[in-house]
């Protein structure tokens, strides 16, 4: 019974850290579109960074 519970709580670390991951992969995609969005805007206005 032991064992199953650890198993269980390795699982749930796991899935975690991937959630982790993934938030954090949002997180650089959403901060990268940013970046592109104000360059081309910039860009855009004749202004070059």
């Amino acid at each position: 019974m032991t064992v199953e519970i650890k198993k269980l709580t390795l699982v749930e670390k796991n899935e975690e850290q991937a959630l982790n991951h993934t938030t954090n992969d949002l997180k650089r995609e959403n901060i990268n579109k940013l970046l592109q969005y104000y360059y081309f805007k910039r860009l855009k206005q004749g202004k070059f960074v």
